[in-house]
């Protein structure tokens, strides 16, 4: 999987922020406190997080990535009266229902990774949802991948 482009229209100190990823296998975050290094990766995990689950959409995001051989592109909004989410794959149209983990999640990154460098837990919220679910599937003998 490789994010190509990311455009966050409003979160935390990141407004119209927009970023286009090298074509390289790593992208590093370099800058001075409080730049919104650390607020890049937090939108990713959030905005990962809800496709993965096939939640609505937390944040307004557009982003375009490869996975699998394929081209993903996501225009999300929560704001939004309709069509909250619009997803794209090769440019035919896909639910997000389908596109979610419950729907074979095949657009989908086996493992989002990112290194926060510094003590902070402000990105283990957002993974109590799959922490639980994780949890939930080992009680009931679930064989995990």
């Amino acid at each position: 999987m490789r994010i190509t482009r990311l455009k966050l229209v409003n979160f935390k100190n990141l407004a119209d922020f927009e970023m286009h990823f090298a074509d390289s296998l790593a992208t590093v975050l370099v800058g001075p406190n409080g730049t919104g290094k650390s607020n890049i990766l937090e939108a990713l995990v959030v905005i990962f997080r809800d496709l993965d689950l096939g939640n609505s959409p937390s944040i307004a995001y557009e982003m375009e990535y490869e996975c699998r051989g394929s081209s993903i592109s996501i225009d999300a909004d929560p704001a939004r009266e309709r069509q909250l989410i619009n997803i794209r794959v090769n440019g035919r149209r896909l639910s997000a229902d389908r596109f979610s983990r419950k729907g074979g999640g095949d657009y989908l990154p086996g493992f989002v990774f990112g290194y926060y460098s510094g003590p902070s837990n402000r990105m283990e919220q957002h993974f109590e949802q799959h922490q639980q679910r994780f949890s939930a599937e080992l009680l009931s003998g679930v064989d995990q991948p």
